[in-house]
């Protein structure tokens, strides 16, 4: 039987990388491998998790990562150093054990630049799942539009932009340059977006890579009544509903949460009745009296109910990978209205099962709305046709190239190199 570990910083269905590991985890236990999973935090009932180190030793290492990061370098949030880390991992059993290695999002105090490093010397085949771009830059999660990653970064916009007393984007990604070695790495982006942007990138041009889909669990996001599911949340069967959601709430910025108070504003003088609610960590009151965060859900069964609240789903975010909100609003027959960014537009086909905005153009956004409030015939067809396309191209088992299809390659590759 084969072995594999699975490196994730989160080991709680708490945010999209982290659902999306535990997912993959679960797919090859059902397939008969010995999959087992290391993190820093797990609160899940899924089974063979482990913590990477003690939990005073993890804690230790969050704390001088945020005294770092906040204090002495003044980073802003979307940006990560990846100079602390816990280098337990590199003496767990587990990862002496495994046949094979792979690794999700890892920032976070969780592995550090020169951990990766040895661990791709390990002489195992290496998966590494991107959620963002932040293995290839020299520390943003999203570049924003800047391309300089594609050679050598420095002058970093997003650190000259900010409090920062060191622009370190030069020396991060030299760094890595130094300490990674890709000859045993195969690099899995979830879509075409980010499978691009690896290609161009100076560190991983030449690198194995391969486009894997999110997928999607359809048994538990499925359409529900959509009365059972107000009655159920205590939303009243009156209100038009707009679903918005991010780990962060309304303090989300990349998300686009800034742009939810002036879209309820133009929404506003349209009807009434339309409220946008919000699913996030940031509880606090919206900026806007149409606005209602309703804080996160512990469940992905409640999370389906909400789902099924929803006239819309909501999709504001101006750089992305491919989000699972997305795949599990179409999972649930919800149409998504947003901008056309980043991975989006490998799940949502613009006037099929959604409409999509030129990014920033909320009069735009505002106005497609408005089209499917007004229009129930319209609204429902794109919600069914967003169902058939999380069935047919992002449900379990039809999603194409699987993580285990890759693992079980490179296992035999490495079997046979091996003798």
């Amino acid at each position: 039987m084969a072995k594999i570990v699975h490196l994730s910083s989160s080991l709680n269905m708490d945010g999209g990388a982290s659902k999306a590991a535990m997912r993959i985890h679960e797919e090859f236990l059902m397939a008969g491998w010995d999959s087992k999973m290391i993190g820093m935090s797990l609160s899940s009932k899924i089974d063979r998790l482990s913590l990477v180190s003690g939990f005073l030793k993890i804690k230790l290492a969050q704390l001088i990562e945020r005294i770092l990061h906040n204090n002495i370098l003044k980073i802003p949030t979307n940006f990560s150093s990846g100079i602390i880390g816990i280098r337990d991992v590199l003496e767990s059993p587990i990862v002496k054990d495994a046949d094979i290695i792979a690794l999700y999002w890892v920032n976070g105090s969780f592995l550090d630049i020169k951990t990766i490093g040895k661990i791709m010397k390990l002489g195992k085949p290496v998966i590494w799942r991107l959620s963002d771009m932040w293995a290839f830059t020299g520390g943003c999660h999203y570049s924003h539009g800047c391309t300089r990653y594609i050679e050598s970064c420095g002058s970093c916009p997003q650190l000259q932009g900010s409090e920062c007393r060191f622009d370190i984007s030069k020396y991060i990604l030299e760094y890595k340059r130094r300490c990674w070695r890709g000859d045993n790495l195969t690099l899995v982006t979830p879509s075409s977006w980010l499978y691009e942007r690896v290609g161009e990138s100076k560190l991983f041009k030449n690198a194995e890579r391969r486009i894997v889909k999110t997928t999607v669990d359809c048994e538990i996001f499925k359409p529900i009544e959509k009365t059972l599911a107000r009655q159920i949340l205590n939303i009243d069967n009156n209100k038009k509903i707009l679903l918005f959601c991010a780990t962060g709430g309304l303090a989300s910025l990349r998300k686009g949460a800034n742009y939810l108070h002036p879209l309820a504003e133009i929404l506003e003088l349209l009807d009434e009745d339309i409220e946008i609610l919000v699913i996030g960590q940031n509880t606090g009151k919206g900026s806007h009296p149409k606005i209602r965060c309703i804080g996160c859900f512990s469940d992905v069964y409640s999370l389906a109910v909400a789902y099924n609240s929803a006239d819309i789903f909501l999709s504001l975010s101006l750089e992305d990978n491919l989000p699972n909100t997305v795949l599990e609003a179409m999972a649930c027959g919800i149409p998504t209205v947003g901008f056309d960014i980043g991975g989006i537009k490998n799940a949502i086909i613009h006037n099929k099962n959604g409409l999509l905005s030129t990014i920033h153009n909320i009069d735009m956004v505002a106005e497609y709305v408005r089209m499917l409030l007004e229009d129930k015939a319209l609204r429902e067809q794109q919600g069914r046709e967003a169902r058939k396309m999380a069935l047919n191209n992002f449900s379990r088992g039809y999603s194409g190239e699987s993580m285990l299809d890759v693992a079980k390659e490179m296992y035999k590759a490495s079997r046979r190199a091996n003798g």
